[in-house]
């Protein structure tokens, strides 16, 4: 049968808000190493994990942050590669936010040493580049960052 004109009950007013994306409230990235034998902790919303050993497959790792990045709010967290010898190398792809909205560094010697800071971006070692594209290739404890300046909404 048709669909009587007008309805009989009309959706109560006000209606029901949406349910928030819980998406939006949680960093979401994969690592891989290059042997297998990686050893990294994340310390997020400064909780510090226990030590994981990653493999040459992608390994998703989910942290809830507590609020919706897409409000814009700086967010910091970070990654520690304990055991870098040379062939060991650990990958880091962002799934949320996308690696265009974070800012990736390796604070102390090496950043200083290789004038990662530098305004100048022809004065910058190449290794610069590669820890902001993902690649931790050295022992240390990397900073990820995400920024309202950075545009985050998506």
């Amino acid at each position: 049968a048709p669909t009587p004109a007008p309805t009989p009950a009309p959706t109560p007013a006000p209606t029901p808000a949406p349910t928030p994306d819980l998406r939006s409230r949680a960093i979401r990235f994969s690592l891989r190493g290059d042997t297998g034998r990686e050893l990294i902790r994340t310390t997020v919303n400064g909780v510090t994990s226990a030590v994981v050993r990653l493999t040459t497959s992608e390994m998703e790792f989910s942290y809830d942050i507590g609020h919706s990045l897409d409000q814009g709010d700086e967010f910091e967290f970070s990654i520690t590669f304990m055991n870098d010898n040379g062939p060991r190398d650990v990958h880091f792809t962002a799934m949320y936010p996308s690696l265009e909205r974070l800012s990736i560094s390796l604070p102390g010697h090496y950043w200083t040493t290789w004038n990662c800071d530098d305004q100048d971006a022809a004065k910058q070692n190449i290794r610069c580049a590669w820890v902001r594209e993902g690649t931790f290739a050295w022992k240390g404890t990397y900073k990820l960052r995400a920024a309202s300046a950075l545009g985050l909404a998506e």
